[in-house]
C-alpha cells in the first residue's frame, strides 16, 4: 500500500506542472509538447500505482497493461520536446509518433 504513495504524489505533481507550463504561454509548441509528455508521464505514475494498490492479480495485470499505452509514448513525446526547444520538429516528429503506435499495435 505504502509503494503507491509516491506513485500517485508523482503523478499529481507531474500532471499540474505541465498544466501550470501550458498555461504559461499556451501558443508555444514547446509548452505544448511539454504538455504532452508530463500527461504521458501522469498517466504512467497511475497507473504503476494503481498496480501497486491491486487486490488481486488479475486487476493487476489490467494496471500493468493500460500502463503500457503511456510508456510507448514517453519517448516520442520526449523527442517531440527536444524538437520543440531546438525549432526543428516539423519533419522529424511523425515517424515518432508512428513507430509507437506501431509497437503499440
Amino acid at each position: 500500500m505504502w509503494f503507491a504513495l509516491p506513485c500517485f504524489i508523482s503523478s499529481t505533481i507531474n500532471i499540474i506542472f505541465g498544466i501550470l507550463v501550458y498555461y504559461y504561454n499556451s501558443t508555444d509548441i514547446a509548452n505544448k509538447t511539454f504538455r504532452n509528455l508530463m500527461l504521458a508521464i501522469s498517466l504512467w505514475c497511475f497507473s504503476v500505482g494503481m498496480n501497486y494498490i491491486s487486490p488481486n492479480e488479475e486487476i493487476a495485470l489490467r494496471w500493468t497493461i493500460l500502463g503500457l499505452i503511456p510508456s510507448f509514448f514517453i519517448p516520442p513525446c520526449f523527442a517531440h520536446f527536444c524538437f520543440a526547444i531546438l525549432k526543428k520538429y516539423k519533419l522529424l516528429t511523425p515517424p515518432l509518433y508512428y513507430s509507437s503506435c506501431i509497437y503499440l499495435a
